[in-house]
């Protein structure tokens, strides 16, 4: 039976490319927001993870004494459909992945 072979302690494995997670808020919040709220698993991950944070395409008006506008992925006023099939979400998303990989 072959063995594998054992790493030393503080041999470096080998190269693995770091893996790219989308981070998606949630509606009212933005992609700063969201950020500050993962901040802390973003740095324990940052050896193998990068956390990328996109803004939904709909502003949404201040609600409960905001000061900024916050961000939704789609506009529940205007009825608009949700999720992927829309084609707002679709672009943005688009644009985020033609920027950011």
């Amino acid at each position: 039976v072959a063995q594998s072979p054992q790493m030393s302690p503080g041999q470096d494995l080998e190269w693995r490319p770091r893996l790219r997670v989308l981070c998606l808020h949630g509606r009212c919040q933005t992609a700063a927001t969201f950020e500050r709220k993962l901040e802390k698993l973003a740095a324990k991950a940052s050896s193998f993870a990068e956390f990328v944070f996109v803004d939904g395409p709909v502003e949404l008006p201040l609600q409960h004494g905001e000061r900024v506008n916050t961000r939704g992925w789609w506009d529940e006023a205007a009825n608009s459909t949700r999720g992927d099939s829309d084609p707002e979400v679709r672009r943005v998303l688009g644009e985020a992945w033609a920027e950011q990989g």
